[in-house]
C-alpha cells in the first residue's frame, strides 16, 4: 500500500525518529473514526503543538467549526 492508502485505513506508522508526543498527535489526527478524531481546537492544545509551534501565528478565525 502507498502512504495515502495506509492513512485512509488508519494503518500509518510515523517514522521511528519522530518523538512520542508527535506520534501521539499524528495518530489522533489520522483516526479513521471522525467521532473520536482530534479536533482542530484540541490539536492546538496538544502538548507537542504547545511545545513546538508558535500558536500566536495560527489563524483562529478558521477554527470556528
Amino acid at each position: 500500500d502507498d502512504l495515502i492508502s495506509k492513512i485512509k485505513k488508519g494503518k500509518f506508522k510515523p517514522l521511528e525518529h519522530v518523538s512520542k508526543e508527535c506520534k501521539d498527535l499524528l495518530n489522533q489526527m489520522i483516526c479513521v473514526d471522525r467521532k473520536t478524531r482530534i479536533t482542530a481546537r484540541e490539536i492546538l492544545k496538544h502538548p507537542w503543538i504547545v511545545t513546538n509551534v508558535n500558536i500566536e501565528r495560527v489563524d483562529h478565525q478558521n477554527l470556528k467549526h
